[in-house]
C-alpha cells in the first residue's frame, strides 16, 4: 500500500504543478475567445496527467479496500483471544497506517483547487472533460484516506 501511496501523491503533484502552471498562464482580461483558446490548450497539457491520477486513485483504493478486509478479518481473529499482546499487536499494525497526513493535506489543497476551477470548467467543455479524470482520482484518494483513517478508531 505504500507504493501506491506515493504513486498517488506524486501524482497529485505532478497534476498540481501542471494546473498551476497552466493556470498562471491565463492573464486578467483575456477575450472569450482568447480565454476558449487558452481553456484547449490547458485541456490538452492536463488530459494525461489527469488520467494519470484518475488510475493511481483507483489503484490506491482497490489496495485499501483490500487491506480493510484483511483488517477487519485480522481484528475479528484478535478479539477472539484475550491475550493483551494480541491487542497491542493490532495497536501497533494500525499505528504504522495513520502517518497519512501528508496526502490528507494534499488531497485537501487540491479538491480545494478543483472547487475553484468549477467556475472555469463551465465555460469549457474541453477542460471540463480533462479535469474529469482527476476528479475521479482525487475522490478515490480520498475514500482511501478515509479507510485508513478509520482503521484508528478500531485500535
Amino acid at each position: 500500500m505504500t507504493q501506491q501511496v506515493e504513486q498517488a501523491l506524486n501524482d497529485l503533484n505532478s497534476w498540481g504543478e501542471i494546473v498551476q502552471a497552466s493556470f498562471t498562464q491565463v492573464m486578467p482580461g483575456i477575450t472569450a475567445q482568447q480565454l476558449q483558446t487558452a481553456s484547449v490548450q490547458m485541456a490538452g497539457r492536463l488530459k494525461a496527467p489527469s488520467v494519470k491520477l484518475h488510475d493511481s486513485g483507483l489503484q490506491l483504493a482497490a489496495t485499501a479496500e483490500q487491506a480493510d478486509v484483511v483488517m477487519n478479518s485480522a481484528v475479528k481473529q484478535l478479539s477472539q483471544v484475550q491475550a493483551p499482546e494480541a491487542r497491542e499487536t493490532l495497536r501497533n499494525m494500525i499505528g504504522s497506517t495513520q502517518g497519512s497526513g501528508e496526502l490528507r493535506e494534499v488531497v485537501t489543497e487540491i479538491t480545494n483547487f478543483l472547487a475553484l476551477m468549477t467556475g472555469v470548467e463551465v465555460m469549457s467543455a474541453p477542460l471540463r472533460n480533462a479535469l474529469k479524470p482527476a476528479r475521479i482520482g482525487i475522490t478515490k484518494i480520498q475514500d482511501a484516506v478515509r479507510i485508513v483513517d478509520r482503521w484508528g478508531s478500531i485500535a
